[in-house]
């Protein structure tokens, strides 16, 4: 999480703010603080704001890191960001991250099969191979592998 709010600063951001007020996001907040350039601010808010966006301006430059507190739901938080359009949402990873699972494409022959191969990739998978035992998680498992392909007719 530390790589992506660096990332984030490194890219534009000046407001880094860490959502859930828990010990874990305060001390988060206090490393962060320490790590970052002393323009960037850091704030760590007891709850999530009811309407992220209050000035457009501002927001374009904020990150918002998500640490749920124990017993919070990180889906119901994100929904909080939904017509959000500012600048980055930081969360934790969690065990529905798509490299702990593979993917499975099954697709109709000329439907845009390659076109969905590449979005797949754009969100982290790597290419799997046909499936002939166990999915291996963060790949892209399909009944044939991708690529162009050739059809033999009945002889």
């Amino acid at each position: 999480m530390i790589g992506a709010i660096a990332g984030a600063v490194r890219d534009g951001a000046r407001v880094v703010r860490i959502l859930r007020g828990s010990v874990k996001a305060v001390s988060l907040a206090d490393f962060v603080r320490a790590q970052l350039p002393a323009d960037v601010q850091v704030e760590a808010l007891a709850e999530v704001p009811a309407v992220p966006a209050p000035d457009a301006a501002r927001e374009e430059t904020s990150a918002y890191v998500l640490v749920p507190r124990e017993g919070d739901d990180l889906s119901s938080m994100l929904r909080h960001f939904l017509d959000w359009r500012g600048g980055w949402l930081i969360g934790p990873e969690t065990a529905r991250f798509h490299a702990r699972s593979p993917l499975f494409l099954v697709s109709v022959p000329k439907s845009g099969t390659s076109f969905l191969y590449q979005l797949v990739r754009q969100l982290g998978y790597r290419d799997g191979v046909e499936l002939l035992g166990y999915a291996e998680s963060g790949r892209v498992h399909a009944p044939v592998p991708p690529g162009p392909r050739s059809f033999a007719g009945a002889r």
